[in-house]
């Protein structure tokens, strides 16, 4: 097979995807391409084919043999999975080549395999309960460069005129695809995680949740302990991209509203609703740099392994009490939050108050626990007693409530008669103290089994 060179995806569907068992493995990350990518590199090769464009190059793609007939795709699966959508589209009933990913083996229903559902993209619609980050994406970028090629206002046809694309013009485009579009071939002989770092760190972002996942998967001694990782990390994605309310909750204090629009204006410790979540889960510990490709500091694999079991634990604990619409500890969370981060109007404390740190040197069990810890720090009687107020509510976010008391506060701590506010202040506190007994009861009837 060549190495370092030039070759044609003809050449590479054949010799690599054909002769071998090609899969995309763990350490790789999600699918990142946006619809504008996959748009313009499906308007760039259907205005390449008008023209008659001799080759179309889109880079090197890297792969690492493993054994005789095995393969990892190390670096290109972005431009990989995007071709093949395209094909996909113009022969929806051709399995062009194949290609696996070893993370769908954490993927329990058939149906929403990654691979299975790219074979199956023209036809297949899953109820949107059971879509994904993978899947999501490769449904907009397969149907923005449908929309793209059937506009195709772009495109200029050698005597000048445009046209759109054409179900009879199939056949010949998908010859043009296969012959004139040009990879550099690298058979790389570096392990595939080193590899896979060199060529990553300066281009998409790769965080230290990438990074700890590589590790444990690596760390792992047997095929099992590999599976009860990748199925951890599964159980967590799904909780933070698929269960909406837990990740509205858990993302305050970390997520900046909107994206910039350009890298550079990103900013350490801050993160953006287009980045991995699962960063959140690491980022307390090792730092938050977007950018960070290296950071281990402190990693064992029992003791990482332990933090991310958790962590799984607790936010399984909410998703269960927000499907059962018990809001308690939605709502507490929300109000400490709320309290420690934004009183009276003054700036945002530099130690913000967020899900993970809270979590992070506290060894209790059980979500209230924790949030029963933090309240019992509020320094004013007024703060605690907002806490218990959240509690009895039985719809989320009680928060315009709470900011109704804070204004109520403000009037009230412009009045001159300070021992009337003494008395209401005190008040507050002989409320708390009766709740601490009802809040303490719940929790220990709540988990008593």
């Amino acid at each position: 097979m060549k190495n370092n060179k030039m070759v044609s995806f003809d050449y590479l569907i054949k010799e690599c995807f054909g002769e071998n068992d090609v899969y995309i493995p763990l350490i790789q990350r999600n699918y990142k391409w946006s619809t504008e990518l996959a748009s313009k590199l499906a308007a760039d090769l259907w205005s390449a084919f008008l023209s008659k464009q001799e080759t179309y190059t889109v880079g090197m793609i890297t792969l690492y043999r493993e054994a005789d007939s095995l393969m990892q795709l190390v670096d290109g699966q972005q431009r990989i999975i995007t071709l093949y959508l395209l094909l996909k589209y113009l022969k929806p009933n051709e399995e062009c080549f194949s290609f696996r990913f070893e993370r769908d083996e954490g993927v329990k229903e058939p149906v929403v395999k990654r691979q299975s559902y790219l074979n199956n993209i023209a036809r297949w619609e899953i109820p949107e309960e059971k879509m994904y980050t993978d899947l999501s994406r490769f449904k907009e970028n397969y149907k923005s460069m449908t929309k793209v090629l059937e506009l195709a206002k772009e495109s200029q046809t050698e005597s000048g005129g445009y046209r759109a694309y054409k179900p009879e013009d199939a056949d010949e485009f998908i010859e043009y695809i296969r012959n004139n579009v040009y990879f550099l071939l690298h058979i790389s002989g570096t392990q595939p995680f080193d590899e896979f770092i060199n060529l990553n760190k300066n281009k998409t972002r790769f965080v230290i949740s990438d990074r700890i996942k590589a590790n444990l998967i690596m760390d792992s001694k047997e095929d099992k302990q590999r599976k009860k990782v990748l199925h951890l990390f599964e159980e967590l994605s799904e909780m933070l991209f698929l269960k909406k309310d837990v990740w509205k909750l858990v993302q305050q204090g970390y997520c900046e509203k909107r994206v910039p629009e350009k890298d550079e204006k990103r900013k350490r410790d801050k993160h953006y609703p287009d980045e991995n979540r699962l960063k959140l889960l690491c980022c307390e510990r090792y730092g938050s740099n977007e950018y960070d490709v290296s950071s281990t500091l402190g990693y064992e694999y029992g003791k990482e392994l332990s933090h991310l079991n958790h962590y799984r634990d607790i936010l399984a604990a909410l998703s269960c009490d927000i499907s059962t619409k018990n809001w308690n500890s939605y709502n507490a969370f929300s109000c400490l939050y709320k309290l420690k981060n934004g009183r009276s109007g003054e700036q945002e404390s530099k130690n913000e108050f967020r899900f993970f740190g809270m979590l992070k040197n506290n060894d209790k069990k059980y979500v209230e626990e924790y949030l029963w810890k933090e309240c019992s720090e509020l320094s004013e009687p007024f703060e605690q007693a907002c806490f218990i107020e959240s509690q009895l509510k039985n719809e989320p976010d009680p928060l315009k409530y709470i900011d109704k008391l804070m204004n109520i506060r403000e009037e009230f701590n412009r009045e001159t008669d300070k021992a009337k506010q003494q008395y209401w202040l005190d008040n507050g506190a002989e409320e708390f103290d009766i709740f601490r007994q009802i809040y303490s009861a719940y929790i220990e009837g709540k988990y008593k089994n």
